[in-house]
């Protein structure tokens, strides 16, 4: 609407199609495991919660733990 308005400042870049970052493939063969997280810091916990029976929820608590009315 600023745009279509003139005002100053305004562009048409919202109007434009945003490309998404090229991200390569983890599994494709010469993958740089280096520049993305990699499987050590999501594959290794998970493997090892699997190991032992946990959940990733384990130990928290809930927020709101009653129920309580909610205000608007």
């Amino acid at each position: 609407m600023a745009y279509t308005l003139g005002v100053p400042g305004s562009d048409d870049t919202w109007a434009r199609p945003v490309t998404p970052p090229h991200r390569p493939c983890p599994a494709c063969p010469g993958a740089d495991w280096s520049s993305s997280a990699g499987p050590g810091s999501f594959l290794g916990p998970w493997l090892v919660r699997r190991l032992r029976g946990r959940s990733s929820g384990d130990g928290r608590s809930a927020k709101r733990p009653e129920l309580a009315l909610v205000q608007v």
